[in-house]
């Protein structure tokens, strides 16, 4: 924990558009790092974009804009290390498209 020496505590960490471009170790590394400069209580939210987005073809071919695709279950997975999966959930928006983990940290780790 030497982070919460050198960084202060939050109430909300949030990541969005980065792991879209990052293998599932770097996200699930980052992941361990944003937890870990939460507050107790405090919210950990990061984004990725679904395999069902309908733009993917366009996006891949017209604009040779390549993203890395999870679902939800491939999400859960990125969560920080030793943490109850009851402090975990997974989201979507109203599209499906945007799908979001979030961890709650609680006391310990």
């Amino acid at each position: 924990e030497f982070r919460r020496v050198l960084f202060r505590s939050f109430d909300i960490v949030y990541c969005a558009g980065l792991f879209d471009y990052l293998s599932d170790r770097i996200c699930q590394r980052l992941m361990n790092i944003f937890y870990d400069f939460l507050d107790t209580g405090g919210l950990l939210v990061a984004t990725n974009v679904d395999a069902s987005n309908p733009l993917r073809n366009g996006m891949e071919y017209l604009l040779d804009w390549h993203l890395t695709y999870r679902n939800q279950e491939q999400l859960k997975l990125l969560h920080p290390v030793g943490v109850d999966a009851g402090n975990i959930a997974t989201k979507s928006d109203d599209t499906g498209v945007n799908i979001y983990i979030e961890v709650r940290r609680v006391a310990g780790r």
